[in-house]
């Protein structure tokens, strides 16, 4: 690690050519007088993003680093990357989109000095993401206190330590990665500072809702058996269900004398169990899978281009 870097600033960077300038102008000014080095990914932008990468290269040779992903793997695998490349006693990871503002870098700074943490957070004020978005934040988050037990409020702005950061670097082969749970299994020392933001200045979010529910179930099949968990109380309620249900038609039957017909109520009962029944097997079918993903060792990410 060089000893005249002290802080990283990692900024995963796809389709936001218009932004790089201004966000590089203002960190720098921030930083002025501080030990420190930017880190573009380039996560498979489609636009001008590392032709405008490579000019601020240029402009900053000795501020700037930049690695080019081979296509679009995901934010989180992006940074994962970029920690290898980052020289910092301390990484700051942030958004390419101006929503956080640069200045406040220096507030995540101050906060771990204050509290020592190993990692600080980002704690939004008047949060400007879509009302999707917005969603689907808190639903990442209910996930991870669910999951962990914990309620801490991750946020894409956010300072780490680089004992975190090499323990997660030395360890995670996974092929795939979502950064905020695993910070959780590797510190539990937490803190987090409150900062604006701000509506997005350049371009348009790269998460949709698809990739949104995509992100939220891969989180869910690797990081928890709580699919599994969840089919096997499913699987005990409606077998009681069932099975009181047939007692029931066993007394009518039986004590009544009253004719069972009902051939409509047959099917949906069939088509209903049968349902449940291709659903867990679904389930199971992705946990298999992503057993198999981790016996071929597929690379989280391959690297095309480094400046």
């Amino acid at each position: 690690m060089s000893k005249d870097v002290t802080y990283s600033i990692v900024v995963p960077v796809y389709n936001s050519d218009g932004a790089l300038p201004e966000l590089t102008e203002r960190t720098t000014i921030a930083m002025a007088g501080l030990p420190y080095e930017i880190v573009f990914i380039d996560d498979g932008s489609k636009d001008d993003s590392w032709d405008e990468i490579a000019a601020l290269k240029v402009r900053y040779p000795d501020k700037v680093k930049a690695v080019r992903l081979q296509k679009n793997y995901g934010q989180h695998a992006a940074l994962l990357c970029a920690f290898n490349y980052a020289k910092g006693q301390y990484i700051i990871t942030i958004d390419d989109d101006l929503q956080y503002a640069p200045e406040d870098i220096l507030k995540l700074i101050a906060r771990q000095q204050e509290t020592n943490a190993e990692v600080v957070y980002a704690q939004l004020i008047d949060r400007q993401h879509s009302a999707m978005r917005t969603a689907g934040t808190k639903l990442v988050q209910h996930n991870n206190k669910m999951i962990t037990s914990t309620d801490v409020k991750g946020s894409s702005f956010r300072l780490i330590c680089r004992d975190v950061i090499d323990k997660i670097t030395a360890n995670h082969r996974n092929s795939f990665l979502f950064l905020d749970e695993v910070l959780l299994w590797y510190t539990t020392t937490f803190a987090h500072v409150d900062v604006k933001h701000y509506p997005r200045k350049y371009g348009k979010t790269g998460y949709t809702m698809g990739k949104l529910v995509k992100m939220y179930f891969s989180m869910i099949t690797n990081y928890s058996a709580f699919p599994l968990k969840a089919m096997v109380n499913a699987g005990f309620i409606f077998s009681l269900l069932f099975f009181l249900i047939g007692l029931r038609i066993i007394y009518i039957k039986i004590f009544r004398g009253v004719p069972i017909e009902g051939w409509t109520s047959i099917m949906v009962a069939i088509f209903f169990s049968t349902s449940v029944v291709m659903f867990c097997l679904g389930i199971l079918g992705i946990y298999l899978f992503k057993m198999f993903l981790a016996q071929q060792n597929k690379p989280l990410y391959t690297i095309k281009q480094v400046l």
